[in-house]
């Protein structure tokens, strides 16, 4: 039995069943993806279960970014299928896919807010293109997703370029919070960060999904992002997943590639403990 293969028998296990009994949020089975003759990865199976953190991390054009994208539909891979919440991603029309989205919530590695609007603006612009909501209930949402992400309310009216970058992902994950996910997705959301920022952002996550009971989808290059949130991780390298399980079995793994990542020293402006690329 293969590394992919005993992770999912040992996680049904824990999460008390196998896995007809408790459904993966993400079941990603024999995904592929080339680029004419260039293959990036294959034969990746992985499943997400229903209020675990799962952390992606590998090498420079490992293929991280095409597998996220994959999972909410932003790609189509070469091969394989992606499942988020039993409704088959590489296979549904995107015009078939709008109830889907609204269960998850995406903050991307630059954040990706509207220059032009505020935060509170950015905020209801995501609950209006989903729901029909009258603008004052609308903008009361927004103010509780500013305080929920630990803003201050005058946050809510400040442009993008206004923010700090610890700001800035706060409110970015203030937007990606708007329709009450069960799903995040995260691209290396303490990339850029300082020290203390990436710390306080490593906090609030943990204290959003306690609160929120969320699955969360992430990937990183932050050490310290993996031991203190992630309850597994996978690393993808050499076009495939060469380990997925707990983040301390597998940062001992006997790997070159894991034991050059886990061993690793702080880089300054990573935000936390990270690779040298």
């Amino acid at each position: 039995m293969g590394h992919a293969s005993r992770d999912r028998a040992s996680q049904a296990k824990a999460h008390g069943g196998d896995d007809g009994k408790r459904r993966p949020v993400i079941r990603v089975r024999d995904l592929e993806q080339r680029f004419g003759d260039h293959l990036v990865f294959e034969g990746l199976d992985l499943d997400v279960f229903p209020r675990e953190v799962m952390g992606i991390v590998g090498g420079s054009g490992s293929g991280k970014s095409i597998l996220l994208t994959s999972i909410i539909g932003l790609h189509t891979p070469t091969g394989g299928r992606v499942e988020v919440f039993g409704q088959d991603m590489t296979g549904t029309p995107l015009r078939e896919r709008h109830g889907i989205q609204r269960r998850w919530g995406v903050l991307f590695q630059s954040d990706a807010l509207f220059s032009n609007l505020t935060v509170m603006e950015n905020i209801v612009r995501v609950m209006k293109e989903h729901h029909d909501l009258p603008h004052r209930l609308a903008s009361e949402v927004a103010a509780l997703k500013v305080d929920m992400v630990g803003l201050e309310p005058e946050a809510a009216w400040k442009y993008p370029s206004e923010l700090s970058g610890g700001m800035r992902k706060k409110a970015g994950l203030a937007r990606a919070l708007a329709l009450d996910p069960e799903l995040l997705v995260l691209d290396e959301p303490t990339a850029g960060l300082d020290p203390i920022a990436a710390a306080n952002f490593r906090q609030l996550l943990l204290q959003l999904r306690r609160t929120l009971s969320l699955t969360v989808f992430l990937v990183t290059h932050d050490l310290d992002l993996l031991h203190e949130v992630c309850d597994r991780v996978a690393i993808l390298a050499e076009q495939r997943f060469l380990e997925v399980g707990p983040v301390d079995e597998v940062s001992r793994a006997d790997h070159p590639f894991i034991q050059r990542f886990f061993k690793s020293e702080p880089e300054p402006g990573k935000g936390g403990r990270a690779e040298k690329e």
